[in-house]
């Protein structure tokens, strides 16, 4: 028997959310405490800008009842919206408009 026959595989989940602007730095370390401290593996982490804000993609690896808890505690940060399940892999981060950039600038 192999050492890991003892340990289920970690399931995996992409999450895309949205940090408002006025915060982002600060938003997304919050962020991130939350996965370090649920014990949760950030497998991948990929942010660019938004049309609303700071569009972040994460994949992280878990039991299945972890992922649930830091999805919930993640959805209960200030800054943090529009929470999504990704069915599929990463997808590259969509092309800003100059217009969106303009009015960011």
């Amino acid at each position: 028997m192999d050492s890991f026959d003892r340990f289920p595989a970690p399931a995996e989940i992409d999450l895309r959310f949205t940090i408002d602007a006025d915060a982002a730095i600060g938003t997304l370390e919050a962020a991130l405490q939350v996965v370090r401290r649920g014990g949760i593996v950030l497998c991948k982490l990929r942010a660019g800008l938004g049309s609303h804000g700071l569009e972040v993609w994460l994949r992280l690896a878990a039991d299945e009842d972890a992922l649930q808890l830091c999805q919930s505690r993640l959805a209960n940060l200030i800054g943090i919206s529009a929470i999504e399940e990704m069915p599929g892999r990463f997808a590259p981060p969509p092309e800003i408009p100059a217009a969106a950039l303009a009015a960011l600038a």
